[in-house]
């Protein structure tokens, strides 16, 4: 019994805490075009990593779009900057698989 608890708790102690995360992996280079590929997908790590979406728009229109893996560190989500009608979007999220298609 001692030996079953002792187990669990250093099996418990290695396990990842969750699993990793699911995103769309894709872009689109210009305006009206789909993302591609169609089905690529990265995995994002618990805790350290995000799905992230990278729009560009200009007049309502969106001109680019790069979805996929981003570290947590290295973007700065949900910002945006406007220069001369042209906005750029980094939007990110982590509470559910393909959270960034709907970004």
């Amino acid at each position: 019994m001692v030996q079953m608890l002792l187990l669990g708790i250093c099996v418990s102690l290695f396990l990842p805490p969750g699993d990793a995360l699911t995103c769309r992996l894709c872009m689109s280079p210009s305006e009206g075009s789909p993302c591609r590929p169609f089905s690529a997908t990265c995995s994002a790590k618990p805790k350290t990593q995000v799905c992230h979406a990278y729009t560009v728009t200009k007049d309502g229109k969106v001109q680019q779009k790069i979805l996929g893996c981003k570290p947590k560190k290295s973007v700065v989500c949900n910002t945006s900057t406007n220069t001369d009608g042209t906005e750029a979007r980094h939007i990110c999220c982590d509470d559910r698989d393909f959270c960034n298609e709907d970004l």
